[in-house]
């Protein structure tokens, strides 16, 4: 079976998707959109 143009594109946002989805479940502070009750400074507070 040959990948199609939609199945690579479908396969890259999948994985974009989970990337981003992991590194906000990883990051220790707030940063923009991805604020956290668990880490409520903003990185440059923190210096």
């Amino acid at each position: 079976m040959k990948a199609t143009k939609d199945i690579c594109e479908l396969r890259n946002m999948i994985n974009v998707g989970y990337l981003i989805t992991r590194q906000a479940m990883e990051r220790k502070e707030s940063r923009g959109l991805h604020y956290t009750i668990d880490y409520p400074k903003h990185a440059y507070d923190q210096k």
